[in-house]
């Protein structure tokens, strides 16, 4: 008879199917909600880059002007990369966050990590999560911003970790 041993591998690929199928439900939930939300963080975009100061009659101009000059499908431009991320992100960062608990736990030895360490395992998961795909957050604002853009000539632009470390250190 074969015993099977139960390695840290399996256990890795044991929480991964788990937070992938357990997950799922909750991604669809975050792909509505972000495609709900998708023409205010197109106009939002807008006013990061401009010099123009906020307010909702200007941000309903600036919607406007976005559908006049192309249709009511341009307030979800650059929205693509936003749903290829939204999983990802999530999946990544909870990986993240068990593997440095679990690390924290064999060092420390221990079953209940502190909350120091917590802390850090939850910020080691956001940093991962993050570095993954930050270049899919760099594509979106390429594709929402830049008349014409395409998905071919926003990958081959250089430049995708460009702003990652101001980015990793505001998370």
């Amino acid at each position: 008879m074969v015993q099977w041993q139960v390695t840290n591998t399996h256990r890795l690929i044991n929480r991964i199917y788990h937070l992938t199928v357990f997950s799922f439900p909750l991604n669809i939930l975050g792909v509505v909600a972000k495609t709900a939300i998708a023409p205010a963080e197109r106009v939002k975009l807008t006013f990061q880059i401009s010099n123009e100061k906020f307010s909702y009659l200007s941000a309903f101009k600036r919607g406007r002007d976005i559908v006049q000059q192309g249709n009511v499908l341009s307030l979800w431009r650059g929205h693509s990369t936003t749903i290829l991320r939204v999983a990802p992100f999530a999946g990544l960062s909870y990986a993240g966050h068990d593997y440095a608990a679990h690390l924290f736990m064999e060092h420390l030895q221990t079953q209940q990590l502190p909350i120091l360490h917590q802390f850090l395992a939850g910020s080691i998961g956001g940093v991962v999560a993050t570095v993954c795909t930050y270049p899919l957050d760099v594509l979106r604002i390429r594709l929402a911003l830049i008349p014409g853009m395409t998905w071919y000539k926003a990958i081959r632009q250089p430049g995708l970790f460009h702003g990652l470390s101001p980015t990793v250190l505001g998370k």
